[in-house]
C-alpha cells in the first residue's frame, strides 16, 4: 500500500512539474487567452524592429550594444474592445530600460496591438504613444524582415538574446 501511495504521489509531482515548465514559458494570462502565437509574434516584432538599434545607457558611457542582445521581458496585457495589447520591457542588468535612460533618448516600441478577430498586428506602442503604418513594404513595421535585419541576425547570431536566437532558428533565418 505504501509503495502504491508513493508511486501515486511521485506521479502527481512529475505531472505537476511538467505543467509548471510549460506555464513558465508563457504568462498565465497568455495561456488563458489562448494567444501564444500573438505573444511570440509580439516579441519577434519588437526584436526585429530594434535588433540593430544601439542601446546606449546614460549610466555607463562605455556600453553600447544592440537591443537584440538584451532580454525582452513580458510586462502586461490589455484588452480593449477587439484589440489585445501585449507589453514588454527591454532589460539591462535586471533593470527596465526607459527611453530617458538612454544617452540619445531614442524612443523604442515596447508593445504591440493585435486585432483579436483577424490576429493581425494593428499598431505598435512606445511610452503611451501609438504608431501604425500601412502600405510600404520597405517599412520595418509592415515587413520586419528587411534585408538588413536578416543580415544583422545572421552576422550576430551568437550574440543575440537566447529567445531571439531560438526564434530566428525556428523561422529558419539562422
Amino acid at each position: 500500500m505504501r509503495i502504491l501511495l508513493a508511486a501515486v504521489i511521485s506521479t502527481l509531482f512529475a505531472c505537476r512539474s511538467e505543467q509548471k515548465v510549460e506555464s513558465e514559458t508563457y504568462p498565465h494570462e497568455v495561456d488563458s487567452l489562448q494567444c501564444r502565437d500573438l505573444y511570440d509574434s509580439a516579441k519577434w516584432y519588437l526584436y526585429a524592429w530594434h535588433c540593430d538599434v544601439l542601446y546606449k545607457p546614460t549610466s555607463d558611457s562605455l556600453v553600447s550594444k544592440p537591443f537584440s542582445e538584451l532580454e525582452l521581458r513580458y510586462s502586461r496585457f490589455l484588452m480593449r474592445h477587439d484589440a489585445l495589447i501585449l507589453s514588454f520591457n527591454f532589460i539591462d542588468n535586471g533593470e527596465v530600460i526607459l527611453p530617458g535612460m538612454t544617452r540619445d533618448n531614442v524612443p523604442f516600441a515596447t508593445a504591440v496591438g493585435f486585432d483579436t478577430r483577424t490576429r493581425e498586428k494593428i499598431f505598435k506602442a512606445s511610452a503611451n504613444v501609438y504608431f501604425s503604418c500601412k502600405g510600404d513594404s520597405l517599412n520595418r513595421y509592415v515587413n520586419p524582415l528587411q534585408p538588413e535585419v536578416i543580415d544583422f541576425i545572421k552576422k550576430n547570431g551568437d550574440k543575440l538574446d537566447p529567445w531571439f536566437r531560438k526564434e530566428a532558428k525556428r523561422r529558419k533565418i539562422l
